[in-house]
């Protein structure tokens, strides 16, 4: 999904390495939500708790890889990068439990920043060029 798809004007986007998981328009995560749910039909959802995350699915009994059950996804910005997401950014799972979440919250307010968690940021370089005010993203972050 692209901004452009969003009638008026989008409030300005951070990347945050102090909040855990994105927050989103309240439109663009409706539909990012929706999308999601679309993905996972097949597996039942699960009991969910009170934190900004709304939508939970019990994992138990599937495959142990993640990566073959949770859709990629990739995050459309004005210009050229684009970040592609694999699925462990998309979810967020407790260690010891087969539950996960769609890890992107929406905003209370329509004039909230939206905000780049951690939790999308992880495996990720990002190169700022402040002579060009430019943000640029490649796979491999740290431990890579």
């Amino acid at each position: 999904m692209s901004a452009d798809s969003i009638s008026g004007s989008l409030p300005s986007t951070i990347l945050d390495t102090g909040t855990i998981v994105s927050r989103l328009p309240r439109q663009v995560h409706e539909e990012l939500r929706s999308a999601f749910q679309d993905s996972m039909y097949q597996y039942p959802p699960a009991d969910q708790s009170s934190d900004p995350m709304d939508t939970y699915y019990d994992l138990s009994g599937y495959d142990d890889d993640i990566n073959k059950i949770v859709p990629s996804m990739k995050l459309n910005f004005d210009g050229p990068q684009d970040l592609n997401l694999d699925p462990s950014a998309v979810v967020w799972k407790d260690s010891d439990s087969r539950k996960v979440c769609l890890a992107f919250a929406g905003n209370g307010n329509s004039n909230d920043l939206t905000i780049i968690g951690n939790h999308q940021q992880r495996n990720l370089k990002i190169s700022y060029s402040l002579l060009d005010k430019k943000v640029g993203f490649t796979t491999g972050g740290c431990g890579n």
